[in-house]
Protein backbone atom coordinates (compact mmCIF):
# COMPACT_ATOMS: atom_id res chain seq x y z
CA UNK A 1 0.00 0.00 0.00
CA UNK A 2 2.81 2.16 0.84
CA UNK A 3 4.54 1.65 -2.47
CA UNK A 4 0.83 1.84 -4.08
CA UNK A 5 0.72 5.72 -2.57
CA UNK A 6 3.95 6.92 -4.13
CA UNK A 7 3.51 5.59 -7.19
CA UNK A 8 0.15 7.69 -7.27
CA UNK A 9 1.65 10.94 -5.72
CA UNK A 10 4.35 10.83 -8.53
CA UNK A 11 2.00 10.34 -11.22
CA UNK A 12 0.22 13.33 -9.58
CA UNK A 13 3.06 15.23 -9.90
CA UNK A 14 3.52 15.60 -13.42
CA UNK A 15 3.59 19.05 -14.96
CA UNK A 16 -0.02 20.73 -15.46
CA UNK A 17 -1.19 23.85 -17.69
CA UNK A 18 -0.31 26.95 -15.41
CA UNK A 19 0.68 30.63 -15.90
CA UNK A 20 4.79 30.53 -16.12
CA UNK A 21 6.56 33.44 -14.22
CA UNK A 22 10.24 34.01 -15.10
CA UNK A 23 12.77 35.22 -12.38
CA UNK A 24 16.05 36.87 -12.53
CA UNK A 25 18.41 38.08 -9.65
CA UNK A 26 17.74 41.82 -11.30
CA UNK A 27 14.66 41.38 -12.99
CA UNK A 28 12.07 44.23 -12.27
CA UNK A 29 9.68 43.82 -14.85
CA UNK A 30 5.98 43.05 -14.62
CA UNK A 31 5.66 40.46 -16.94
CA UNK A 32 7.40 38.23 -15.44
CA UNK A 33 8.37 36.62 -18.64
CA UNK A 34 11.35 34.63 -20.23
CA UNK A 35 12.51 38.09 -21.82
CA UNK A 36 11.96 40.45 -19.58
CA UNK A 37 11.95 38.46 -16.14
CA UNK A 38 10.84 40.09 -12.51
CA UNK A 39 12.25 39.92 -9.37
CA UNK A 40 12.20 36.57 -7.37
CA UNK A 41 9.31 38.33 -4.65
CA UNK A 42 7.51 39.19 -7.30
CA UNK A 43 7.41 35.75 -9.48
CA UNK A 44 6.94 34.08 -5.89
CA UNK A 45 4.26 36.03 -5.21
CA UNK A 46 2.15 35.91 -8.24
CA UNK A 47 2.24 32.05 -8.33
CA UNK A 48 -1.29 31.35 -6.63
CA UNK A 49 -2.20 28.60 -8.44
CA UNK A 50 -2.47 24.89 -9.04
CA UNK A 51 -0.18 23.99 -11.57
CA UNK A 52 1.88 27.49 -11.92
CA UNK A 53 5.63 27.57 -12.35
CA UNK A 54 8.05 30.34 -11.23
CA UNK A 55 11.57 29.83 -13.40
CA UNK A 56 14.88 30.65 -11.68
CA UNK A 57 17.41 32.27 -14.62
CA UNK A 58 21.04 32.23 -13.50
CA UNK A 59 22.51 33.77 -10.82
CA UNK A 60 22.38 34.72 -7.20
CA UNK A 61 18.99 35.66 -5.64
CA UNK A 62 20.10 37.71 -1.91
CA UNK A 63 16.33 36.72 -0.70
CA UNK A 64 14.02 33.94 -0.38
CA UNK A 65 11.41 32.00 -0.99
CA UNK A 66 8.05 31.87 1.43
CA UNK A 67 5.92 29.85 -0.40
CA UNK A 68 2.21 31.61 -0.60
CA UNK A 69 -0.23 29.03 -1.77
CA UNK A 70 -1.22 25.60 -2.35
CA UNK A 71 -1.27 23.40 -5.51
CA UNK A 72 -3.90 20.62 -5.89
CA UNK A 73 -4.42 16.93 -7.06
CA UNK A 74 -6.61 18.01 -9.56
CA UNK A 75 -5.29 21.21 -11.12
CA UNK A 76 -1.22 19.93 -9.97
CA UNK A 77 1.60 21.36 -7.85
CA UNK A 78 3.33 24.67 -7.74
CA UNK A 79 6.89 24.61 -9.21
CA UNK A 80 10.08 25.97 -8.37
CA UNK A 81 12.80 25.34 -10.91
CA UNK A 82 16.00 26.21 -11.73
CA UNK A 83 16.22 27.25 -15.79
CA UNK A 84 19.72 25.77 -15.66
CA UNK A 85 20.30 22.57 -13.03
CA UNK A 86 22.47 24.39 -9.98
CA UNK A 87 22.52 27.60 -11.48
CA UNK A 88 20.07 29.59 -8.99
CA UNK A 89 21.82 30.14 -5.78
CA UNK A 90 18.75 31.37 -3.03
CA UNK A 91 21.33 32.79 -0.44
CA UNK A 92 20.40 33.78 2.74
CA UNK A 93 23.27 35.45 3.58
CA UNK A 94 23.13 34.03 7.32
CA UNK A 95 19.95 36.39 8.11
CA UNK A 96 17.42 34.51 6.06
CA UNK A 97 15.79 30.85 6.07
CA UNK A 98 16.27 30.99 1.92
CA UNK A 99 13.33 28.41 1.68
CA UNK A 100 9.96 27.96 4.25
CA UNK A 101 6.82 26.41 3.49
CA UNK A 102 4.26 26.16 5.74
CA UNK A 103 0.74 24.42 6.09
CA UNK A 104 0.57 24.22 2.33
CA UNK A 105 0.58 21.35 -0.13
CA UNK A 106 1.34 19.83 -3.81
CA UNK A 107 4.56 22.14 -4.09
CA UNK A 108 7.33 21.13 -6.26
CA UNK A 109 10.73 21.96 -6.01
CA UNK A 110 13.73 21.46 -8.41
CA UNK A 111 17.54 22.16 -9.38
CA UNK A 112 18.11 24.93 -6.88
CA UNK A 113 20.95 25.95 -4.56
CA UNK A 114 19.67 26.97 -1.13
CA UNK A 115 22.67 28.33 1.18
CA UNK A 116 23.61 30.29 4.20
CA UNK A 117 20.25 30.23 6.52
CA UNK A 118 19.51 32.03 9.37
CA UNK A 119 17.84 28.97 10.82
CA UNK A 120 17.29 25.21 8.85
CA UNK A 121 18.42 26.49 4.78
CA UNK A 122 14.91 24.21 3.88
CA UNK A 123 11.82 24.14 6.11
CA UNK A 124 8.90 22.87 5.41
CA UNK A 125 6.00 22.34 8.21
CA UNK A 126 3.09 20.87 8.26
CA UNK A 127 2.41 19.72 4.15
CA UNK A 128 1.65 17.40 2.63
CA UNK A 129 3.07 16.08 -1.24
CA UNK A 130 5.97 18.13 -1.24
CA UNK A 131 8.88 16.81 -3.70
CA UNK A 132 12.23 18.31 -3.72
CA UNK A 133 14.68 16.86 -6.94
CA UNK A 134 18.72 17.80 -7.50
CA UNK A 135 18.56 20.65 -4.36
CA UNK A 136 21.35 21.79 -2.55
CA UNK A 137 21.19 22.91 0.96
CA UNK A 138 24.65 24.29 2.58
CA UNK A 139 25.40 25.38 6.27
CA UNK A 140 22.59 26.45 8.48
CA UNK A 141 22.67 28.77 11.84
CA UNK A 142 24.73 27.69 14.71
CA UNK A 143 21.83 25.98 16.37
CA UNK A 144 19.77 22.93 16.51
CA UNK A 145 19.01 23.21 12.06
CA UNK A 146 18.98 21.18 9.84
CA UNK A 147 19.75 21.12 5.58
CA UNK A 148 16.40 19.50 4.86
CA UNK A 149 13.67 20.33 7.63
CA UNK A 150 10.52 18.21 7.28
CA UNK A 151 8.38 18.66 10.51
CA UNK A 152 4.78 17.06 9.91
CA UNK A 153 4.82 16.11 6.55
CA UNK A 154 2.58 13.51 4.58
CA UNK A 155 4.25 12.25 1.39
CA UNK A 156 7.15 13.69 0.26
CA UNK A 157 10.64 13.24 -1.32
CA UNK A 158 13.98 14.39 -1.11
CA UNK A 159 15.65 12.49 -4.05
CA UNK A 160 19.07 13.57 -5.44
CA UNK A 161 20.03 16.16 -3.48
CA UNK A 162 22.92 17.36 -1.49
CA UNK A 163 23.65 18.77 2.17
CA UNK A 164 26.56 20.01 3.92
CA UNK A 165 28.48 22.66 5.58
CA UNK A 166 27.65 23.42 9.30
CA UNK A 167 24.37 21.16 10.47
CA UNK A 168 22.74 19.52 13.15
CA UNK A 169 21.19 16.60 10.70
CA UNK A 170 21.51 16.98 7.33
CA UNK A 171 18.13 15.47 6.57
CA UNK A 172 15.09 15.25 9.64
CA UNK A 173 12.32 13.68 8.81
CA UNK A 174 10.44 14.96 11.96
CA UNK A 175 6.65 13.47 13.03
CA UNK A 176 5.92 12.74 9.62
CA UNK A 177 4.81 9.79 7.37
CA UNK A 178 5.65 8.11 3.64
CA UNK A 179 8.49 10.73 3.43
CA UNK A 180 11.17 9.17 1.04
CA UNK A 181 14.92 9.88 1.04
CA UNK A 182 16.87 8.95 -2.26
CA UNK A 183 20.13 8.84 -3.45
CA UNK A 184 21.14 11.86 -1.52
CA UNK A 185 24.42 12.87 -0.04
CA UNK A 186 25.88 14.70 2.52
CA UNK A 187 30.08 15.31 4.04
CA UNK A 188 30.24 16.05 7.60
CA UNK A 189 32.47 19.09 7.80
CA UNK A 190 31.06 21.23 11.02
CA UNK A 191 28.86 20.35 13.27
CA UNK A 192 26.81 23.42 15.71
CA UNK A 193 28.04 24.17 19.18
CA UNK A 194 24.24 23.10 19.97
CA UNK A 195 25.36 19.48 20.51
CA UNK A 196 28.30 17.32 20.11
CA UNK A 197 26.65 15.01 17.47
CA UNK A 198 25.69 15.13 13.65
CA UNK A 199 23.78 13.25 12.10
CA UNK A 200 22.99 12.24 8.78
CA UNK A 201 19.27 11.74 8.79
CA UNK A 202 16.78 11.47 11.23
CA UNK A 203 13.40 9.45 10.92
CA UNK A 204 12.28 10.98 14.19
CA UNK A 205 8.90 9.64 15.38
CA UNK A 206 7.75 9.06 11.61
CA UNK A 207 6.29 6.00 9.67
CA UNK A 208 6.11 4.19 6.85
CA UNK A 209 9.09 6.36 5.17
CA UNK A 210 11.90 5.48 3.00
CA UNK A 211 15.52 5.67 3.13
CA UNK A 212 17.29 3.89 -0.38
CA UNK A 213 20.45 4.66 -1.45
CA UNK A 214 21.90 7.72 0.18
CA UNK A 215 25.51 7.84 1.13
CA UNK A 216 27.10 10.20 4.37
CA UNK A 217 30.52 10.34 5.06
CA UNK A 218 32.66 12.17 7.51
CA UNK A 219 35.22 14.18 7.00
CA UNK A 220 38.60 12.54 8.43
CA UNK A 221 40.25 15.88 9.50
CA UNK A 222 36.74 16.89 11.57
CA UNK A 223 37.45 15.54 14.60
CA UNK A 224 34.74 18.30 17.04
CA UNK A 225 32.10 16.84 16.31
CA UNK A 226 30.49 12.91 16.19
CA UNK A 227 29.02 12.05 13.73
CA UNK A 228 26.17 9.38 13.39
CA UNK A 229 24.65 7.99 9.74
CA UNK A 230 20.90 6.65 9.70
CA UNK A 231 18.33 7.10 12.94
CA UNK A 232 15.34 5.84 13.44
CA UNK A 233 14.30 7.22 16.96
CA UNK A 234 10.88 8.19 18.74
CA UNK A 235 10.70 9.88 22.21
CA UNK A 236 8.03 11.12 24.72
CA UNK A 237 6.64 13.85 22.81
CA UNK A 238 6.66 12.38 19.39
CA UNK A 239 4.95 9.12 17.46
CA UNK A 240 6.47 5.66 17.50
CA UNK A 241 8.95 5.26 14.48
CA UNK A 242 7.38 2.33 12.72
CA UNK A 243 7.44 0.58 9.58
CA UNK A 244 10.69 2.68 8.23
CA UNK A 245 12.06 0.54 5.55
CA UNK A 246 16.23 1.66 5.03
CA UNK A 247 17.53 0.17 1.80
CA UNK A 248 20.45 0.31 -0.06
CA UNK A 249 22.35 2.99 1.76
CA UNK A 250 26.41 3.61 2.51
CA UNK A 251 28.20 5.18 5.83
CA UNK A 252 31.16 5.84 5.94
CA UNK A 253 33.75 7.40 9.31
CA UNK A 254 30.54 7.56 11.83
CA UNK A 255 32.43 7.89 14.92
CA UNK A 256 29.88 6.86 16.97
CA UNK A 257 26.68 4.55 15.49
CA UNK A 258 26.34 3.87 11.22
CA UNK A 259 22.70 2.52 11.74
CA UNK A 260 20.30 2.89 14.93
CA UNK A 261 16.59 2.34 15.84
CA UNK A 262 16.73 3.68 19.06
CA UNK A 263 13.32 5.11 21.68
CA UNK A 264 13.36 7.39 24.48
CA UNK A 265 9.71 6.14 25.70
CA UNK A 266 7.65 4.30 22.55
CA UNK A 267 7.36 0.24 21.49
CA UNK A 268 8.69 0.41 17.76
CA UNK A 269 8.18 -2.18 15.41
CA UNK A 270 8.21 -3.49 11.71
CA UNK A 271 11.39 -1.26 10.66
CA UNK A 272 13.74 -3.08 8.29
CA UNK A 273 17.47 -2.39 7.12
CA UNK A 274 18.47 -4.12 3.88
CA UNK A 275 21.85 -4.05 2.17
CA UNK A 276 23.60 -1.31 4.08
CA UNK A 277 26.94 -0.76 4.67
CA UNK A 278 28.85 0.93 6.95
CA UNK A 279 32.68 1.48 6.67
CA UNK A 280 35.04 2.50 9.21
CA UNK A 281 32.76 3.15 11.94
CA UNK A 282 33.11 2.69 15.74
CA UNK A 283 29.42 0.99 15.41
CA UNK A 284 28.02 0.00 12.56
CA UNK A 285 24.47 -1.53 13.80
CA UNK A 286 22.61 -0.11 17.30
CA UNK A 287 19.30 -2.00 17.98
CA UNK A 288 18.12 0.16 20.64
CA UNK A 289 14.27 -0.30 19.97
CA UNK A 290 11.70 -2.72 18.22
CA UNK A 291 10.57 -5.32 19.10
CA UNK A 292 10.03 -7.09 15.16
CA UNK A 293 13.17 -5.49 13.70
CA UNK A 294 14.56 -7.40 10.67
CA UNK A 295 18.13 -6.58 9.58
CA UNK A 296 19.44 -8.43 6.57
CA UNK A 297 22.65 -8.79 4.12
CA UNK A 298 24.21 -5.51 6.48
CA UNK A 299 28.38 -5.47 5.68
CA UNK A 300 30.19 -3.72 8.57
CA UNK A 301 33.67 -3.45 7.47
CA UNK A 302 35.87 -2.65 10.75
CA UNK A 303 33.95 -1.14 13.47
CA UNK A 304 35.84 -0.44 16.04
CA UNK A 305 33.84 -0.62 19.31
CA UNK A 306 31.42 -3.30 18.03
CA UNK A 307 29.55 -4.23 14.89
CA UNK A 308 25.92 -5.17 15.71
CA UNK A 309 24.94 -4.02 19.96
CA UNK A 310 21.62 -4.75 21.27
CA UNK A 311 20.53 -2.70 24.40
CA UNK A 312 18.19 -0.04 25.29
CA UNK A 313 18.06 3.23 27.51
CA UNK A 314 15.86 1.77 30.21
CA UNK A 315 18.76 3.82 32.92
CA UNK A 316 17.12 7.06 31.49
CA UNK A 317 13.72 6.37 30.54
CA UNK A 318 10.75 4.26 31.84
CA UNK A 319 9.25 2.37 28.74
CA UNK A 320 5.26 2.24 27.78
CA UNK A 321 4.03 -0.94 28.00
CA UNK A 322 5.01 -3.76 25.28
CA UNK A 323 8.87 -2.32 24.73
CA UNK A 324 11.25 -4.78 23.91
CA UNK A 325 13.69 -5.38 21.47
CA UNK A 326 14.01 -8.15 19.63
CA UNK A 327 13.87 -9.06 16.43
CA UNK A 328 16.16 -10.90 13.52
CA UNK A 329 19.45 -10.81 12.00
CA UNK A 330 20.38 -12.60 8.71
CA UNK A 331 22.93 -13.27 5.78
CA UNK A 332 25.20 -10.18 7.41
CA UNK A 333 28.79 -9.68 6.85
CA UNK A 334 30.91 -8.31 9.90
CA UNK A 335 34.40 -7.67 9.47
CA UNK A 336 37.45 -6.54 10.87
CA UNK A 337 38.16 -5.68 14.86
CA UNK A 338 35.47 -4.59 17.36
CA UNK A 339 32.94 -7.26 18.58
CA UNK A 340 30.66 -9.20 16.42
CA UNK A 341 27.54 -9.07 17.92
CA UNK A 342 26.99 -7.54 21.38
CA UNK A 343 24.11 -7.99 23.93
CA UNK A 344 24.17 -5.94 26.83
CA UNK A 345 23.97 -8.12 30.11
CA UNK A 346 21.99 -6.00 32.43
CA UNK A 347 19.08 -4.85 29.62
CA UNK A 348 16.19 -5.38 31.34
CA UNK A 349 14.30 -4.85 28.13
CA UNK A 350 15.83 -7.60 25.56
CA UNK A 351 13.51 -10.04 24.46
CA UNK A 352 15.80 -12.17 22.09
CA UNK A 353 17.32 -12.42 18.52
CA UNK A 354 16.87 -14.79 15.71
CA UNK A 355 20.94 -14.55 14.63
CA UNK A 356 21.08 -16.66 11.23
CA UNK A 357 23.86 -17.23 8.27
CA UNK A 358 25.94 -14.06 9.60
CA UNK A 359 29.73 -14.15 8.85
CA UNK A 360 32.27 -12.96 11.33
CA UNK A 361 35.97 -12.36 10.12
CA UNK A 362 38.86 -11.14 11.52
CA UNK A 363 37.01 -9.50 14.57
CA UNK A 364 38.88 -9.00 18.23
CA UNK A 365 35.60 -11.33 19.41
CA UNK A 366 32.63 -12.56 17.50
CA UNK A 367 30.21 -11.78 20.48
CA UNK A 368 30.08 -9.99 23.79
CA UNK A 369 27.70 -9.57 26.72
CA UNK A 370 25.13 -12.01 26.85
CA UNK A 371 25.72 -12.83 23.04
CA UNK A 372 27.35 -16.61 22.50
CA UNK A 373 28.00 -18.75 19.86
CA UNK A 374 25.40 -20.77 18.04
CA UNK A 375 25.83 -23.64 15.84
CA UNK A 376 23.24 -22.18 13.51
CA UNK A 377 24.82 -17.98 13.62
CA UNK A 378 27.23 -19.03 10.99
CA UNK A 379 26.82 -18.51 7.22
CA UNK A 380 27.19 -21.62 4.38
CA UNK A 381 25.01 -23.77 7.72
CA UNK A 382 27.12 -24.50 10.83
CA UNK A 383 30.62 -23.64 9.12
CA UNK A 384 33.37 -21.10 10.66
CA UNK A 385 33.82 -17.77 9.69
CA UNK A 386 34.61 -17.27 5.83
CA UNK A 387 37.19 -15.14 4.66
CA UNK A 388 35.56 -13.00 2.43
CA UNK A 389 38.35 -11.44 0.77
CA UNK A 390 36.73 -8.26 -0.57
CA UNK A 391 38.92 -7.03 -3.44
CA UNK A 392 39.82 -3.63 -2.48
CA UNK A 393 43.16 -3.53 -4.36
CA UNK A 394 41.05 -3.20 -7.13
CA UNK A 395 38.02 -1.40 -5.92
CA UNK A 396 39.17 0.52 -2.59
CA UNK A 397 36.20 0.65 -0.73
CA UNK A 398 33.88 0.33 -3.44
CA UNK A 399 34.55 -3.57 -2.26
CA UNK A 400 32.21 -3.56 0.28
CA UNK A 401 29.56 -2.70 -2.06
CA UNK A 402 29.82 -5.81 -3.82
CA UNK A 403 29.46 -9.72 -2.56
CA UNK A 404 32.66 -11.08 -3.12
CA UNK A 405 32.84 -14.57 -4.18
CA UNK A 406 33.13 -16.19 -1.16
CA UNK A 407 29.96 -15.25 0.49
CA UNK A 408 27.86 -15.33 -2.77
CA UNK A 409 25.26 -17.66 -1.94
CA UNK A 410 26.25 -18.59 1.55
CA UNK A 411 23.32 -17.08 3.19
CA UNK A 412 19.78 -18.89 4.18
CA UNK A 413 18.26 -20.67 1.23
CA UNK A 414 21.79 -19.55 -1.07
CA UNK A 415 20.75 -15.98 -0.41
CA UNK A 416 24.32 -13.93 -0.67
CA UNK A 417 25.76 -12.67 2.49
CA UNK A 418 26.44 -9.41 2.86
CA UNK A 419 24.91 -6.04 1.12
CA UNK A 420 25.47 -5.14 -2.69
CA UNK A 421 24.58 -1.56 -3.36
CA UNK A 422 25.67 -0.91 -7.06
CA UNK A 423 22.07 -1.01 -8.13
CA UNK A 424 19.21 2.04 -7.85
CA UNK A 425 16.41 1.00 -5.30
CA UNK A 426 13.01 3.41 -6.59
CA UNK A 427 10.21 2.85 -4.39
CA UNK A 428 11.80 0.05 -1.85
CA UNK A 429 12.44 -2.27 -5.03
CA UNK A 430 15.66 -3.30 -6.32
CA UNK A 431 15.94 -2.15 -10.27
CA UNK A 432 18.70 -2.78 -12.81
CA UNK A 433 20.08 0.79 -13.03
CA UNK A 434 23.23 1.65 -12.47
CA UNK A 435 23.94 3.28 -9.18
CA UNK A 436 27.26 4.72 -10.15
CA UNK A 437 28.87 6.90 -10.98
CA UNK A 438 26.97 8.81 -8.79
CA UNK A 439 23.68 10.28 -10.26
CA UNK A 440 24.98 14.03 -8.87
CA UNK A 441 29.09 13.33 -9.83
CA UNK A 442 29.20 16.20 -11.96
CA UNK A 443 27.21 19.01 -9.77
CA UNK A 444 28.59 17.96 -6.68
CA UNK A 445 32.14 18.83 -8.32
CA UNK A 446 30.94 21.83 -9.66
CA UNK A 447 29.31 23.19 -6.12
CA UNK A 448 32.04 21.94 -3.74
CA UNK A 449 34.81 20.79 -5.69
CA UNK A 450 35.08 16.87 -5.06
CA UNK A 451 34.14 13.69 -6.67
CA UNK A 452 31.52 11.32 -4.67
CA UNK A 453 32.37 8.18 -7.01
CA UNK A 454 35.99 8.53 -5.87
CA UNK A 455 34.89 8.56 -2.51
CA UNK A 456 34.61 4.70 -2.82
CA UNK A 457 35.68 3.37 -5.92
CA UNK A 458 39.00 3.02 -6.95
CA UNK A 459 37.62 2.03 -10.33
CA UNK A 460 34.20 0.64 -11.65
CA UNK A 461 35.88 -1.49 -14.52
CA UNK A 462 34.36 -5.07 -14.39
CA UNK A 463 31.68 -3.49 -11.65
CA UNK A 464 28.64 -3.69 -14.17
CA UNK A 465 28.18 -6.18 -17.21
CA UNK A 466 29.02 -4.18 -19.71
CA UNK A 467 32.26 -2.87 -17.66
CA UNK A 468 33.00 0.51 -16.55
CA UNK A 469 35.57 2.89 -17.49
CA UNK A 470 38.61 4.16 -15.17
CA UNK A 471 37.65 7.12 -12.89
CA UNK A 472 40.26 10.05 -13.04
CA UNK A 473 40.63 10.76 -9.32
CA UNK A 474 39.67 14.54 -8.53
CA UNK A 475 41.36 17.15 -6.11
CA UNK A 476 39.09 16.65 -2.52
CA UNK A 477 38.81 19.88 -1.57
CA UNK A 478 37.40 20.85 2.46
CA UNK A 479 34.31 22.93 2.59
Amino acid sequence: MKRLLVIVWLLAALPSFGATYYVNPTGSGSTCSSGTPCSLTTGVTNATSPGDIVYLQDGTYNSSITVPASGSAGGGYISYLAVNDGAAIVDGQDVRVPFTLDTKSYINVEGINFRYSSGSVVTVHTADHINFKRCSAYRTADGNYSAFSFWVVTTGLIEDCVAGGRYRVAYLVLDSSYVTLRRNFTRFTEGVTYTSVGNGTEIYGSSNCLVENNFFIKNTGYAAKTFEGIFVWSADYSAAANNNDIYGNVIISADHTAYEVGSALKHLAGNHFKDNVSISSSECFRHAADGTLLVENLTCATASVSHYKMLSYYEFYTFEAGFQIAGTLRNSSFRTSGTGLYWLTADTEFAGLTHTYNNYYGLGADFGGNSTDDPTEYCAANTNAIDPAYNTATYGNGAYLLVPAALQGQGASGANVGAKVIYRYVDGTLTGTQLWPWPMEARILSEIGLSVTDMIWTTLNGVYPAGGSALKHSTLLLW
